[in-house]
């Protein structure tokens, strides 16, 4: 009788083991799914927030760009005023000179 129980107790105790690895072989399973995904979102979501600052920065160029090339130019329209003052003036000199 008590070879009986040893052998239906070792059995069961197979059984159990069996089911807690196979249990524990799918919550493995599960849980490098879920991290494989994680992983992925992830790595797109940051190339979407890479591509959107480098989107941002090439925006701000061009919204900056007619600032700047005013201020490299500088007060163009003023020396030209000037020049052109000078010229009217060296004309008028020049006629006074001859009359």
């Amino acid at each position: 009788m008590e070879t009986a129980r040893n052998t239906v107790s070792g059995f069961v105790n197979k059984v159990k083991t069996l089911f807690n690895n196979l249990k524990q072989g799918i919550s493995n399973a599960i849980n490098n799914a879920k991290n494989t995904v994680n992983s992925c979102v992830n790595s797109i979501k940051s190339k979407f927030e890479s591509i959107s600052s480098t989107i941002d920065k090439v925006v701000s160029w061009f919204s900056d760009l007619p600032s700047r090339i005013s201020s490299a130019i500088g007060s163009v329209g003023g020396l030209l005023w000037d020049a052109g003052d000078s010229i009217i003036q060296g004309l008028l000199d020049g006629i006074n000179a001859k009359w």
